[in-house]
C-alpha cells in the first residue's frame, strides 16, 4: 500500500464483494426455487414414505405388527439401529394422529 491509497477504499470494495456475493447466492436460491424446488421435497417425501415402509416390514415388530423376524432382519439391525429411535417416534405420532381424524369422523 502506498501512501496515495486510502484504507476506506479497500473497506469499500471488500464490502462490495460481498453484497454481490449475497445477491449472487440469493438470486441462486430464487431460481432453485423457481426450477427444482417442489421436484425434490416430492422426492424427499416419496423416499421417507418408502423407508417407513421398508422398516415397517423388517422391524414392525417393535411397533407390535406380527412381523415374523428373519435372519436378514437381523444382519441389516446393525445398519437400521441408528433410525430405528426417529421412525418409531414418527410411527407413533403418525398413528396417533389417523386415531384422531377417525374420531373426528365418527
Amino acid at each position: 500500500m502506498t501512501g496515495l491509497e486510502r484504507p476506506h477504499e479497500h473497506r469499500f470494495l471488500g464490502r462490495s464483494a460481498a453484497r454481490l456475493r449475497s445477491l449472487m447466492h440469493s438470486l441462486g436460491q430464487f431460481v432453485y426455487g423457481l426450477t427444482v424446488y417442489d421436484m425434490v421435497r416430492n422426492l424427499q417425501r416419496e423416499r421417507a414414505g418408502l423407508d417407513h415402509l421398508f422398516l415397517s416390514l423388517t422391524f414392525g415388530d417393535l411397533l407390535g405388527l406380527p412381523v415374523t423376524p428373519t435372519c436378514h432382519t437381523l444382519r441389516l439391525l446393525p445398519y437400521v439401529l441408528p433410525h430405528l429411535g426417529g421412525w418409531r417416534r414418527r410411527m407413533s405420532r403418525e398413528h396417533e394422529l389417523l386415531d384422531l381424524c377417525a374420531q373426528e369422523l365418527s
